[in-house]
């Protein structure tokens, strides 16, 4: 064998490995990777697992980086990665005037990552061209899988329960995601590549991608993620619109072909809603679909309510930080205040606005968001050169999925949070890195007017991906403790407590899963043990990380009357009172503060501005107590 062979040949199989390690990881093992033991089942560990992912694509390029002279890395000087990087960048920058930097970690850690992530699969698109089938090939293993899953869990939760036990037991469906809606948002993002092996596969690939599309298809409508069902619904349209704008474009369709088409594609859907329809009537979930369906547009609808009082607020945040936002990570922080005061505590404690787009706004600011549509106006536009320019048959019909499947996306984002989770975005980084990849070659000539600078900079990636793993093993073991303090918190066990809080905290881990700050739990552990010194030290801690935060505020009011310090006292819970004028436990404990310390009057006052509809136990008493006192 010759020397030009060899490299060929080494070329070749190293290649290989690269291109099946960055399918099977993050297509098969990332969407595995689910633990019971921390409190956000995939967060945390997924995020480490991205970070691994991608310091092994680096390493594997490093390595081949001597062997191979070509650079194949040119299509990095693409506007969408300029883009992509500033906006990476201002994230950092967004951090400058946030309350409680560290927050951002979390936020920087994930963008920077899927932007390797997306750099490095390009690359492999770009090098190996059998990259897609095997995409594909993968994407259907995992719907069927996923969907068996799903399918399983609806068999042991459904049945047998009706009304609202059935509608919180639809939240247990939620295969290896957090819970049900990103379940269902993770099988939409397989609907591209299933549809795609429907066209491209043969023999028992093709049925294998006809079931995995069926199931997907099935599982998203029993599931009720409303949502999805509207991304589904624009994934379906704008498929058929584009696929047959292609197929006239290409082969002309004559009337047998339009009608064969037409028949198929009611047959299918025919199919999906009376299997659905069955498996809805034969477990009782019949009844809250159609609830779901009629309180879709219902803007009066509770859940309706909710989003739009968390827009409404977000909106008011975003539109007294428009320049530079609250800083990635803090608007969970930022947010009480803007409540509106008739706003239902239930979505007082969401800790997102369900709206990546306004999410960006209020914490980046209106550049972030610029940059961030930025980056989705760009893939469209290759979209629209490919479908307008490109002539293989196979890559249009993937870049009309592709693209449908990139609408759907948007749609959701504007709706729930796809952006925080690491699966969802792993399937958006591979939609954009086949346009990407597409609109490159078909492109190729152009000629750049700055220098790619990203072979210059590849070798000190090390410090950034090493970084983002520190970091995230920091808040693995964060969430790890933090499951444990729980546990502990529940048994009464509070000295455990306060033991699993200090294990739990770091200067890049300062506040929970539920938004609160950390030192809140031993604050309270240290109440439970009538230690209202060493409580107050804590939750002053607290306070700092999350000034805003109810609980604290109210805890700091206890213990200041413990403490005899009436004014602080009353200045906390005020302050809760003031960013959330409902609060029946800090309006109560006021009136206690009062009672404590023989103010009547402001005790009665403070009493009266409670829910007499839903009275604290000791409500009668105290009123009953106070006006024989003030008579007196």
């Amino acid at each position: 064998m010759n020397k030009k062979k060899l490299n060929r040949e080494t070329k070749k199989k190293s290649t290989l490995f690269e291109m099946y390690f960055l399918i099977f990881s993050t297509i098969i093992i990332l969407p595995s990777i689910y633990s019971s033991k921390v409190l956000d089942p995939t967060l945390p560990t997924r995020l480490l697992a991205l970070g691994i992912i991608v310091l092994v694509l680096f390493l594997i390029n490093i390595l081949r980086r001597n062997r191979v002279k070509k650079n194949l890395f040119s299509f990095t000087n693409k506007s969408i990665f300029i883009v992509y990087l500033a906006f990476v960048i201002w994230t950092f920058v967004s951090l400058l005037p946030a309350i409680n930097p560290s927050e951002g970690l979390f936020d920087i850690a994930k963008t920077t990552l899927t932007l390797l992530l997306l750099i490095y699969i390009v690359k492999v698109l770009l090098t190996y061209e059998n990259t897609i089938i095997v995409l594909t090939k993968s994407v259907i293993l995992s719907s069927i899988i996923s969907t068996t899953i799903g399918f399983y869990q609806y068999t042991l939760n459904i049945p047998g329960k009706s009304g609202y036990e059935l509608f919180m037991a639809l939240y247990e469906i939620k295969g290896l995601m957090a819970q049900k809606n990103q379940f269902s948002i993770s099988l939409f993002l397989m609907l591209p590549f299933t549809a795609y092996g429907i066209f491209i596969l043969k023999k028992y690939w093709k049925a294998l991608s006809i079931y995995g599309t069926l199931a997907i298809f099935i599982t998203i409508t029993i599931i009720q993620t409303r949502s999805v069902w509207i991304a589904t619904a624009a994934f379906l349209i704008f498929s058929i619109i584009m696929i047959g704008a292609v197929l006239i474009r290409k082969n002309g369709i004559t009337k047998s072909k339009l009608i064969k088409a037409s028949v198929i594609s009611f047959s299918t859907l025919c199919s999906v809603l009376s299997i659905s329809f069955v498996v809805l009537k034969q477990t009782g979930a019949l009844e809250t679909m159609e609830y779901r369906i009629s309180s879709m547009f219902d803007m009066k609808s509770h859940d309706n309510q909710g989003r739009l009082h968390i827009w409404e607020s977000t909106y008011n945040l975003s539109k007294d930080n428009i320049i530079m936002g609250v800083g990635a990570g803090n608007w969970k922080i930022n947010i009480p205040p803007y409540f509106p005061y008739n706003t239902d505590i239930k979505w007082q404690n969401w800790r997102r606005p369900h709206n990546d787009f306004l999410w960006v706004l209020s914490e980046k600011g209106i550049i972030g968001l610029m940059l961030y549509s930025l980056i989705f106006l760009l893939v469209i536009y290759y979209s629209i050169v490919i479908l307008t320019n490109e002539k293989d048959f196979h890559k249009l019909i993937l870049t009309s999925l592709i693209t449908s499947g990139i609408i759907g996306y948007s749609i959701i984002a504007q709706l729930t949070f796809p952006i925080e989770r690491i699966n969802h975005q792993v399937y958006l980084m591979i939609f954009m890195a086949i346009i990407i990849s597409f609109h490159y070659i078909l492109k190729k000539k152009k000629k750049y007017l700055y220098p790619n600078i990203f072979l210059k900079i590849h070798p000190y990636l090390i410090i950034i991906i090493t970084s983002t793993l520190f970091y995230s093993s920091i808040y693995l073991n964060s969430e790890l403790n933090m499951n444990k303090l729980f546990i502990y918190g529940n048994a009464g066990k509070w000295k455990e407590v306060i033991t699993h809080t200090e294990k739990a905290f770091s200067k890049f881990t300062t506040i929970d899963a539920f938004s609160h700050p950390i030192y809140l739990y031993s604050g309270e552990a240290y109440i439970k043990l009538n230690k209202p010194k060493k409580a107050k030290i804590d939750l002053i801690k607290a306070l700092q990380y999350s000034p805003t935060n109810i609980p604290t505020l109210n805890d700091l009011g206890i213990v200041s009357s413990q403490l005899n310090d009436s004014a602080k006292a009353i200045h906390y819970l005020n302050t809760a009172i003031e960013i959330y004028p409902k609060y029946e436990v800090s309006l109560f404990n006021k009136a206690e503060v009062y009672l404590r310390f023989k103010d009547y009057e402001n005790a009665y006052i403070a009493l009266l501005q409670c829910n007499t509809k839903t009275p604290n136990v000791s409500y009668d008493k105290y009123m009953h107590f106070i006006k024989r006192k003030m008579d007196n």
